[in-house]
């Protein structure tokens, strides 16, 4: 299995503040992304289908909402379709993520092989993406029927579960279990790491967040230059660059919760990462 070009030796890595810490895990997850021509067809696909499934299943409820200015028909219906989306998003993250830990394992799948598992997880991937949706349709309406504190009591939960369940997939890749059981496992490899916590990776969202600032600007200023061919054209980029580091952030995440949960049970580095920069995001007990 090929090395990356530059992975920081421990008195080089020593020497890099949190922010370059940060860019170091986000090059290093997306090289394991692109290793294999499986993990790119894969990652390709999986792309193509967060961006239909959520036109296919979000657009009209956006439509919906804004020709009623209804708000309850923005929540209900994002709670009707939430299930769909992560069914289709998730199927295909599975199939990335088989890849991967096939490609750490020193084996090379096809594109074919790695939806073969996602195939084979197929009531797996249901009961999580049922579960996921279920606590995302709970919270929201929370937020919704508690004025003011509810927000704050969706993001402090929903920060909670987000992190508590981020091994979950990876789980249902390498154990082939269920939706209940790969929350449980996450969990339990969450309080295992850490004290009660893995934060590590993070850090490779901080650095997507970067990328939707000029996504968040070419939007606004489209919208500003209003229905012109510019603004339009303008609008579209934005659009399209949010998607991208939409993308990039929950499959980058992913792939690291992969490398990481390996490297918890296992005591093993994989994915092209350096054992001092997995040591740097777990602290075990």
């Amino acid at each position: 299995m090929a090395s990356p070009s530059w992975t920081p030796q421990p008195s080089d890595y020593d020497k890099l503040d949190r922010w370059d810490r940060s860019w170091d895990a986000f090059g290093t997850a997306w090289r394991l992304m692109t290793r294999t021509p499986a993990l790119k067809g894969t990652a390709a696909a999986a792309f193509a289908a967060f961006v239909v499934a959520f036109l296919v299943l979000f657009g009209p409820v956006f439509a919906w909402w804004i020709s009623t200015d209804n708000r309850l028909v923005l929540v209900a219906g994002s709670a009707i379709a939430a299930f769909p989306f992560l069914f289709v998003t998730i199927y295909f993250t599975v199939a990335m993520l088989a890849a991967a830990n096939a490609c750490m394992d020193g084996e090379r799948l096809t594109v074919r092989q790695s939806f073969a598992v996602a195939n084979r997880r197929l009531w797996q991937i249901a009961g999580w993406s049922l579960l996921a949706a279920g606590v995302g349709a709970v919270l929201d309406a929370l937020a919704e029927w508690i004025p003011g504190f509810g927000h704050v009591a969706r993001w402090v939960l929903g920060t909670a579960w987000g992190l508590a369940t981020i091994f979950a997939i990876p789980v249902i890749v390498i154990e082939g279990v269920g939706g209940r059981q790969a929350a449980l496992r996450s969990a339990r490899t969450f309080r295992q790491a850490w004290g009660d916590a893995v934060v590590g990776y993070i850090s490779i969202t901080f650095c997507t967040i970067v990328l939707t600032i000029p996504a968040c600007l070419a939007i606004g200023t489209g919208l500003v230059a209003g229905a012109t061919v510019g603004g339009l054209i303008l609008a579209g980029v934005g659009v399209a660059l949010l998607a991208v580091s939409l993308f990039l952030s929950v499959t980058l995440e992913r792939l690291y919760a992969l490398v990481l949960y390996r490297f918890i049970h296992e005591g093993e580095v994989h994915g092209g990462f350096s054992e001092r920069q997995l040591r740097d995001a777990v602290f075990t007990k």
